[in-house]
């Protein structure tokens, strides 16, 4: 059992607890995508499973303001999915994007306002690690202190 402040006592495997550890490492890695579907987006699947997995608490995740928000964002990707019917490889691929996008949206929701602030708080910590060690590979690659030519075809691959 993964033991921690995120671990309740309704969870007895500590699947909650394991989301959300996998959730902040793809918060502090998706800014470094070399390869579509990035391995982040991958990983945030696995952190999805373990999120279904875990025994959730009922919690109101939308007052009035967030509701309002979040029904314009599905009225709005319901719309620009009207505008990708060009063929139905791309067509689908858009749809499982967009419902991947709403599932990572109530999962953070979920993460926010079960625990407030200090979740708040972890998310932005990560988003500014990976943004630092982002601009970091960066600043590497355009001093040529990297094999970045390297990497990419590897990656490529």
């Amino acid at each position: 059992m993964i033991q921690s402040y995120y671990t309740h006592n309704y969870d007895r495997v500590g699947w909650f607890a394991l989301s959300w550890r996998i959730y902040l490492v793809c918060i502090a890695l998706s800014f470094f995508v070399m390869i579509e579907p990035a391995p982040t987006d991958l990983l945030f699947f696995v952190a999805l499973g373990a999120f279904t997995l875990a025994p959730l608490r009922p919690v109101k995740l939308l007052g009035s303001v967030a509701s309002v928000g979040l029904l314009l964002y599905l009225w709005f990707t319901i719309l620009s999915l009207a505008f990708v019917a060009v063929s139905a490889p791309v067509a689908a691929r858009a749809v499982l994007i967009e419902v991947y996008l709403v599932l990572l949206l109530f999962m953070t929701a979920y993460f926010v306002k079960l625990d407030g602030d200090r979740a708040f708080r972890m998310i932005l910590l990560m988003l500014t690690l990976g943004a630092m060690i982002t601009s970091l590979f960066g600043l590497l690659a355009y001093l040529d202190l990297i094999l970045t030519g390297f990497l990419l075809s590897v990656m490529s691959t």
